[in-house]
C-alpha cells in the first residue's frame, strides 16, 4: 500500500512552499531547519499561535519527532521527493538540493497547474530516490486512472485500494 505525505496543506500553499524555498536556498545543499526558516520567514508556517522566529523558539524541541515545524517541513521535503522537485543528497536524506523539474515549477507561476499533473502522473514506486519495502513496480496514479477507464470511468475508494494501489506492478498488458 502506498502512503502519501500529508503536511496539512492545500495545493496553492505548497508549491508556494516550494517555491519560497526554491527562490531563497536553490543551489546549495539544504537541511530541514533551513527549510524551516525560510518557510516562517515567508508567513507561510505558524507554531503555537505564532509568526516569525517565535514560532520557531516555540516549536523547537530537543527530540526533533515532537517538533512541529520541523516535522511539517519532513513532510513537505518527503512529498516534494515524490514529485520530483527535490532530491536528497547521496550522503544523508535529510539533505537536500533541488531539481530542475522544480526549477520550471517556480517558472510556470501561478500557471503550474500542467506541469504539476504531470508530475503527479510520473510519480512512480520505488524509484531510485524513494527506499521503500515491498514487490512492486507501480505508477499509482496513471494506473488508477487506466482501471477507472476500464471499470466505466468509477473505481470507489475500497476498490482503488484493493485494485490499483495494491497492484504489483501496472507495467505488464494483464495488469
Amino acid at each position: 500500500m502506498l502512503r502519501f505525505p500529508n503536511p496539512n496543506s492545500t495545493i496553492d500553499n505548497f508549491v508556494r512552499v516550494y517555491g519560497s524555498a526554491f527562490e531563497e536556498l536553490n543551489g546549495r545543499v539544504v537541511n530541514l531547519d533551513e527549510i524551516v526558516k525560510v518557510v516562517v520567514a515567508a508567513n507561510l508556517a505558524t507554531s503555537s499561535g505564532y509568526m516569525g522566529a517565535e514560532a520557531v523558539n516555540r516549536s523547537t524541541r530537543e527530540d526533533r519527532s515532537r517538533d512541529p515545524l520541523y516535522n511539517q517541513a519532513k513532510m513537505y521535503a518527503e512529498l516534494f521527493r515524490t514529485l520530483g522537485w527535490l532530491h536528497p543528497t547521496p550522503g544523508s536524506s535529510l539533505n537536500f538540493t533541488f531539481t530542475l523539474l522544480g526549477e520550471q515549477l517556480v517558472a510556470a507561476g501561478r500557471y503550474y497547474w500542467p506541469l504539476l499533473e504531470e508530475c503527479i502522473l510520473g510519480i512512480a514506486y520505488p524509484t531510485h530516490i524513494l527506499s521503500v519495502k515491498g514487490d512492486f513496480d507501480l505508477r499509482p496514479f496513471a494506473f488508477t486512472l487506466k482501471v477507472m477507464m476500464a471499470s466505466g470511468g468509477y473505481l470507489s475508494r475500497d476498490e482503488m485500494i484493493i485494485g490499483p494501489l495494491s497492484a504489483p506492478t501496472d507495467r505488464a498488458a494483464d495488469a
